[in-house]
């Protein structure tokens, strides 16, 4: 298939490069690039030298020039991309960290969005502070809004389990205005997530649930539901619950992890309500923000080499 898709690149190629002249440079301000360099395994000087047989106006010109930014030297990256850190900054100290409202797109990946998609530069703009952007705002939300973050980063929330403080944390930083933000820390979930998550200065709500009430705990390591949450996690998140109906359905745990009851078979999952976590409400871009221009470089590479090939045979 590649090849079937190269030799078309090649018959384009030469032919656009014959009717306009116009010729694409690694550099996108037409400098020359460090010789040092490389993309993938190739040297930019290689590179260099046969790019100019591609179109300066396509995609295939603008995602290597891309590449020329970030591998090579260049000192400007192509005008067709919008990036996340102010001047094309791309030193981040994360590069893989992940994106939650992005289908888990890394941070490296994300540094720059072609402005043709919608809505792609205000959405990684959106995550400059997460990914470590030198001078980016802070965000309009945080879990923790009075001090560091949360002490208890390990501890899930229900209703899903799948969700740890230290993830919420991080989903909460995208929230677009502030009526977001606190529906997400106090409306969204049946905890008080602030204090459960170990926040400091946040006030302390008055427990009105309690797993085992004067009994002592018992089991505490016993699986009672799915994803494997444990006696002792009950326990610990009881007295932060918010949600009556959820405190209830929990309370029927009892007789298992509590002092004087029986030891059944593990129950289902204390869940009373559908997840409304802001992983559920919130809806990633189908579309990939990021031009492709790792594997767009590659490929394109190669059909570069065999148009100059061509070109070089062509009277």
């Amino acid at each position: 298939m590649w090849k079937l898709f190269c030799a078309v690149a090649v018959f384009v190629g030469v032919i656009a490069v014959r009717v306009n002249g116009q010729q694409c440079t690694l550099c996108a301000d037409g400098s020359a690039s460090n010789p040092n360099g490389t993309i993938g395994a190739a040297p930019c000087s290689d590179i260099e030298a046969v790019i100019g047989s591609t179109p300066a106006n396509s995609t295939q010109c603008r995602d290597v020039q891309l590449q020329g930014f970030l591998n090579c030297g260049c000192p400007t990256f192509p005008g067709s991309f919008c990036p996340m850190c102010a001047d094309g900054f791309f030193g981040i100290a994360q590069p893989n960290k992940q994106i939650p409202i992005l289908n888990d797109t890394t941070c490296e990946d994300a540094l720059f969005a072609e402005i043709a998609v919608e809505n792609a530069c205000s959405d990684i703009e959106r995550t400059a502070h997460f990914c470590g952007c030198p001078g980016a705002p802070e965000p309009i939300c945080k879990l923790c809004a009075n001090g560091p973050a949360p002490s208890k980063p390990t501890r899930r929330l229900p209703p899903s389990f799948t969700l740890t403080c230290a993830d919420y944390s991080d989903l909460v930083e995208f929230s677009l205005d502030e009526s977001e933000c606190a529906n997400a820390i106090n409306g969204t979930l049946p905890i008080h997530t602030s204090t459960y998550c170990g926040c400091v200065n946040v006030s302390t709500p008055v427990p009105t649930c309690s797993l085992c009430g004067d009994a002592a705990l018992i089991n505490a390591d016993m699986n009672v539901a799915e994803p494997d949450v444990t006696c002792q996690e009950l326990f610990e998140m009881a007295p932060f619950l918010k949600d009556q109906l959820y405190c209830s359905a929990l309370q029927a745990n009892f007789t298992i992890c509590c002092e004087g009851g029986a030891v059944p078979a593990p129950t289902m999952s204390p869940t009373t309500a559908p997840d409304r976590s802001p992983q559920a409400q919130t809806e990633s871009p189908s579309t990939d923000l990021t031009s492709g221009a790792r594997w767009h470089a590659s490929i394109w590479l190669l059909c570069a080499l065999s148009v100059a090939m061509v070109a070089s045979q062509t009277p």
